[in-house]
């Protein structure tokens, strides 16, 4: 990289001292910002402290609608740029939409499943097939089809009150095992009209009203995901768009259908990169000496890497490359030395001595006339021989008892 700029500062012992850069130009992605210690004080380890700044810009998501200016796509660009992560919805209208983008982006929305038809629903197909991600929606053009296009399931008629208004029924079932529902709370609140829709042995339910209305399912196709949710997303079928849950909703169906399992990129020196082949981490990494630590094999299985050295990992996945900054414990950096009594129970862990309690002696009795008490060893073969011998006498006993018997006078 570049370097942008650096200070000198003098700061005293257990100080503490506010550094400012101003006009600083970072890099788009990780940029590395780097603190050094000029002072030696026996632990040169920890004289330069490594960070990682993240400047990378928000990622961009495809999202396929009738109408570009519609309520839903308000909502979900909404909730989307406003996650952690930060993403920029880039709505097309399905009648100018060129199929072959698909391909740029590693996952995409479509507003309502009922448009999808012919030969979009054929480039849809491919794409999951191929590795990427799709959330759908079913909105209104859903209601005139029997089947769910790209998936194939059969669909019914929404649910009406009697004056012919859809009927919003509460959630009662969700998978909170499921990745993308683990961090979101709120569901119960979230009143749905779903379409009627029957998923197949293939298809994971994760959010239901009852044990045959899904509202939210998936389905992996090929090498990709398919997520179904069976309504519409403008709050005309569902109240969802309105609640706070949605927005933790589509951050989290956003970080995995996009396979960016987002790396801690502060990690401490002997702690372990986990990396995930399902979950978009998977790639090369690259130790702080340049020296690469996994086999082309490696790349495609989860794998646990050893950060054994200070410095910057890099880490090469589909989706980019991530610094991983790697440091010594900070608590490494206090050379107070340890009281006598916990380093004497260290070691006494470490060799396996048991020894008691301390109990405080209040006995008039002079302590150095009794000398210092030893810890008692106990020999195991000692206690094995003596059950030994009660066994003895009890089998003895049990014999006598079962064979004495009276004689009579005759």
């Amino acid at each position: 990289g570049v370097l942008q700029q650096q200070q000198a500062i003098v700061i005293s012992s257990n100080g503490v001292q506010l550094i400012r850069f101003d006009d600083v130009v970072f890099s788009e992605g990780d940029n590395r910002v780097d603190i050094r210690v000029d002072v030696d004080d026996g632990f040169v380890e920890d004289n330069l402290h490594h960070t990682v700044f993240d400047n990378a810009p928000p990622a961009p998501v495809l999202l396929l609608s009738d109408n570009v200016n519609s309520l839903g796509v308000t909502y979900i660009s909404a909730a989307l740029e406003t996650a952690p992560r930060g993403y920029q919805v880039e709505a097309v209208a399905v009648a100018d939409f060129d199929a072959r983008v698909m391909q740029r982006y590693p996952w995409l929305i479509v507003e309502d499943i009922g448009m999808i038809t012919g030969g979009l629903e054929a480039a849809l197909l491919d794409y999951v097939n191929g590795g990427g991600a799709v959330l759908a929606a079913a909105g209104p053009r859903t209601a005139a089809l029997s089947r769910i296009p790209v998936l194939g399931l059969a669909s019914g008629p929404v649910a009406i009150d009697r004056s012919g208004r859809p009927q919003l029924r509460q959630i009662t079932r969700i998978d909170t095992s499921h990745p993308a529902l683990q961090e979101s709370s709120g569901w119960s609140s979230v009143n749905v009209n779903a379409f009627s829709i029957r998923p197949e042995a293939q298809d994971r339910v994760l959010v239901a009203q009852n044990a045959d209305t899904p509202v939210l399912l998936e389905r992996n196709i090929g090498a990709g995901r398919f997520m179904l949710f069976a309504s519409s997303l403008d709050n005309s079928a569902s109240d969802l768009p309105v609640k706070p849950v949605f927005v933790t909703f589509m951050a989290e169906v956003a970080r995995y259908l996009s396979n960016e399992q987002l790396l801690v990129k502060q990690q401490v020196t002997g702690s372990y990169l986990q990396l995930s082949s399902s979950g978009g981490a998977s790639g090369q990494v690259v130790d702080p000496d340049g020296n690469t630590l996994l086999s082309l094999q490696d790349t495609t299985r989860n794998q646990d890497v050893l950060l054994n050295k200070s410095g910057y990992y890099q880490v090469f996945t589909p989706a980019g490359e991530v610094l991983v900054a790697v440091n010594p414990d900070i608590r490494e950096s206090d050379l107070t030395l340890m009281p006598a009594q916990a380093l004497q129970n260290w070691q006494n862990a470490v060799s396996g001595t048991r020894t008691g309690p301390a109990v405080t002696d209040f006995s008039a009795t002079d302590s150095s006339a009794t000398g210092s008490a030893e810890p008692e060893e106990i020999d195991l073969w000692r206690i094995g021989l003596i059950l030994l011998v009660l066994l003895a006498l009890a089998e003895s006993l049990l014999g006598n008892r079962y064979l004495n018997y009276k004689t009579g006078t005759v």
